[in-house]
């Protein structure tokens, strides 16, 4: 339930807990308190509520996100770069925001930089990139093995 800087928001926490516990009732022969589906389903959840939250402070993450849905991390960033460059041709100037646009939009290199500011991006030490399963699952990215992003 970490961001990229490794800090866990407490709302984050208890609505993967909360929604764990809750869902975790369908299985009542379940030996342990709550059921390892249940926690997928409730870290979903947490997702979903974070990234609203992010939405609502910085709203041109959603919109930049959203063409990379469906992409597997860890990945090249000239995987992120080349499917931006497709869904935004006039450049990162033009990723939609009816607020402020990222920060450094005037290189999609900026714009990893925001998101890694951000602790939606995270830069692993073979230079690909990463998304904390906090954002991975609500911005409907995969990872082999992780926890599925709600469909």
């Amino acid at each position: 339930m970490a961001d990229g800087h490794g800090r866990t928001s407490p709302r984050s926490f208890l609505a993967a807990i909360l929604g764990a516990a809750e869902d975790s009732s369908r299985y009542s022969d379940y030996p342990l308190a709550l059921h390892y589906e249940s926690l997928k389903r409730g870290i979903q959840k947490a997702s979903k509520i974070r990234v609203e939250q992010v939405a609502e402070d910085d709203p041109w993450v959603p919109a930049a996100m959203q063409p990379l849905r469906g992409m597997n991390v860890p990945c090249e960033e000239e995987a992120v770069i080349r499917t931006w460059q497709a869904a935004f041709p006039q450049g990162p100037g033009s990723i939609p925001s009816d607020h402020l646009p990222p920060q450094h939009a005037e290189s999609w290199d900026g714009v990893r930089k925001d998101l890694e500011r951000l602790g939606i991006f995270v830069t692993r030490k073979d230079q690909r990139l990463d998304m904390p399963d906090l954002y991975r699952v609500g911005f409907g990215l995969g990872r082999k093995g992780g926890v599925k992003p709600r469909t």
